[in-house]
């Protein structure tokens, strides 16, 4: 799925596109969406993903919440994410076929 995702989102002029990328004071986001050009208000993004089988999907919500904590922990760790005036942090959970995504609100 993020292959798929990341092949369809690279044809963006507007981004730079980080898969895996590093977060200052450790840690790797699974995908980062930053603008290229700081003139462009564009919004970003910083996505944590997640998988389980159909199987596994009674964790949902516990896999969810450690998306939820990686995404503040790397939010917390990293000046430059802070000083983004347009920054969205995405907790992706894919079960199967579906997708559950939930923003997490950056502390104020």
């Amino acid at each position: 799925m993020k292959l798929v995702f990341l092949a369809y989102i690279s044809q963006s002029s507007i981004f730079d596109i980080r898969s895996e990328g590093e977060v200052v004071g450790g840690g790797y986001a699974d995908l980062m969406f930053l603008r290229k050009r700081a003139e462009n208000e564009h919004h970003e993004y910083v996505i944590e993903l997640k998988y389980l089988k159909k199987e596994e999907e009674s964790r949902l919500d516990e896999v969810r919440e450690e998306a939820k904590r990686q995404l503040l922990r790397y939010y917390q760790q990293d000046e430059v994410l802070q000083c983004k005036p347009y920054l969205h942090l995405l907790a992706v959970v894919c079960v199967k076929d579906v997708l559950y995504i939930e923003e997490v609100k950056v502390p104020a």
